[in-house]
């Protein structure tokens, strides 16, 4: 359990680094993610660094088995860096 709660708080941390480094040294203006609706983990993550869901794609991504998954796509403006 502590193995998922350590990689969990590795991945926040390098998204948050990412999204800051995007914003203040290459100057975007909004960043998006995408991650299927499946994956809580990566949800989790983008939310958690304080993207909004900004909807679903239905049937978006075709999986491994050949069957089709919805994503969500999150987004962050500049000004909504904390």
């Amino acid at each position: 359990m502590w193995h998922w709660l350590c990689l969990k708080q590795v991945m926040t941390e390098a998204t948050n680094c990412v999204v800051a480094f995007l914003f203040k040294q290459v100057g975007y203006r909004r960043i998006i993610g995408w991650c299927d609706v499946a994956n809580t983990a990566s949800s989790l993550v983008l939310s958690n660094v304080g993207m909004q869901l900004e909807g679903t794609l239905r049937q978006q991504i075709v999986r491994k088995d050949g069957t089709y998954g919805d994503e969500y796509m999150y987004g962050i403006l500049k000004d909504e860096m904390t």
